[in-house]
């Protein structure tokens, strides 16, 4: 019985893993699009609510990172339910390595076959008159007329010297990545989400090269999955639920910020440098990567089971009666 029971929780976990991945890669691959569509609209023009182009960039951008949140939201899914069972946790761990090592490729072969047969994307829109535009500077612009698609007739209000004056065949300044300012200033993210999307941006990047670069050159990069899945011997590494959250969440935080510094110039250089001479024998792209992700798997994995063996141990402990037997 309670085979079955660990095999029916094993297949209930994978089965939920697979749901939450492909509903993560819609769900932002649709926001990526609607976010995208808003940035190309105007004040006073339409907004559409589809772009297929859009949307299979957007697929393209978030899989890794959908991927990565995947897994987090199942290792907090065992914490939340405390599955401490062998099955469960290995069988995760396989499909965990195997959508990265597999899955993520065909992805990007897919992706890529189908951006060539999808629509182009949208480009820029030519701003529309009658509405008043502040600068960068804090002027206040109204434009009266739009000449052509870079200059403008209208009205400026300085609000510096407190005057007003007019304009004409003034090029029109523009946000970078919107249309238009008024739009920015709506649905503009807080410099916090920016910083964090150039850092996702950085480690897409960092991924695409890596599937570009070759089976080989990916395997090195997929090398991530082994350190982030290791992660899941830290969801019982307290009795207190929220230490473990925090743990995990933590942990795996680091991880993806160590593999995207042995990735780039940073202080990791002297040491990637180093390995790479050192084994350039060895036909392992970036060893700092795997050396790196093989440790930190060894080392969680091994923090886990020995923890794992000790509150067996207390469990035995404490359901044991005087006379040494187990309570059925």
């Amino acid at each position: 019985m309670k085979q079955e029971a660990s095999i029916k929780t094993s297949l209930r976990i994978v089965f939920l893993y697979i749901l939450v991945l492909v509903l993560g890669i819609v769900v932002s691959a649709a926001l990526y699009t609607v976010y995208t569509l808003c940035k190309n609209m105007i004040a006073g023009g339409g907004l559409k609510v589809f772009n297929l182009g859009y949307f299979v960039t957007g697929i393209n951008v978030f899989s890794p990172l959908v991927v990565i949140a995947a897994g987090l939201v199942m290792i907090l899914y065992l914490i939340r339910y405390s599955i401490r069972k062998i099955l469960p946790f290995n069988l995760f761990v396989i499909a965990y390595i195997a959508v990265w090592v597999f899955l993520l490729p065909l992805n990007y072969s897919v992706v890529s076959k189908i951006s060539t047969t999808t629509p182009p994307t949208e480009t820029a829109k030519t701003l529309t008159s009658d509405y008043f535009r502040t600068g960068k500077t804090g002027n206040v612009f109204y434009y009266s007329s739009i000449v052509n698609e870079n200059t403008a007739d209208g009205i400026c209000i300085d609000k510096v010297d407190e005057s007003t004056y007019t304009f004409n065949n003034v090029v029109i300044p523009r946000n970078e990545g919107f249309s238009d300012s008024l739009i920015h200033k709506s649905i503009g993210m807080p410099s916090l989400i920016e910083t964090m999307l150039s850092w996702a941006k950085m480690f897409f990047n960092i991924a695409r090269q890596a599937w570009e670069s070759g089976f080989l050159g990916w395997l090195c990069f997929a090398s991530i999955s082994l350190a982030l899945a290791s992660t899941a011997g830290l969801s019982f590494i307290s009795k207190w639920r929220m230490v473990n959250v925090l743990s995990v969440c933590i942990v795996t935080v680091g991880i993806l910020v160590l593999n995207i510094l042995a990735y780039t110039k940073s202080f990791m250089d002297p040491a990637r440098v180093f390995l790479e001479g050192a084994m350039s024998n060895i036909p392992i792209k970036n060893p700092l990567i795997v050396l790196m992700n093989v440790l930190i798997f060894v080392i969680l994995s091994l923090l886990g089971f020995i923890v794992q063996n000790k509150r067996r141990k207390e469990d035995k402990a404490l359901y044991a009666d005087p006379y040494g037997k187990e309570f059925a």
